[in-house]
């Protein structure tokens, strides 16, 4: 056998180049055709979510709209400021022997005087502390 000539084929190269950009670019069209398809779905609920508000808020004024906006406002603050509170207190009272649960305050009237004592919210913890008389130095929270 001789030595033959030994031949490239550029040609097939760059054809499988070109079919690989052709398969990605057909990849990239289905992903923008399936995003506009969500996006006139979102605009058709966006559309029929203005005429609802429109028909809801038809009689109202724009200050009465304002007065809503600011008193939505300054609802999410209160919740905000009563969360920390919370949590400030779920902190505080915490159980020390199974710390899951919180110390809950329960006062008793007797004959003899109020009393409390506090007692694990804790279904598998029975911690509790001891009956003392109830005065006015007891913290309620």
């Amino acid at each position: 056998m001789g030595k033959g000539k030994s031949r490239s084929y550029p040609e097939k190269e760059k054809d499988s180049e070109v079919q690989r950009l052709k398969n990605a670019l057909k990849r990239k069209d289905k992903e923008m055709e399936k995003l506009k398809s969500e996006l006139r779905t979102y605009e058709a609920a966006f559309q029929k979510n203005i005429q609802f508000l429109k028909g809801k808020t038809k009689d109202l004024s724009l200050q009465e709209l304002l007065d809503g906006a600011k008193k939505e406002q300054n609802l999410t603050k209160i919740e905000k400021v009563k969360e920390e509170t919370y949590q400030e207190f779920k902190q505080k009272w915490k159980c020390f022997q199974c710390n899951t649960g919180i110390m809950k305050l329960t006062v008793m009237p007797r004959q003899d005087g109020k009393y409390y004592f506090r007692a694990c919210t804790n279904d598998k913890c029975k911690h509790r502390t001891e009956l003392k008389p109830f005065t006015d130095e007891v913290e309620m929270s």
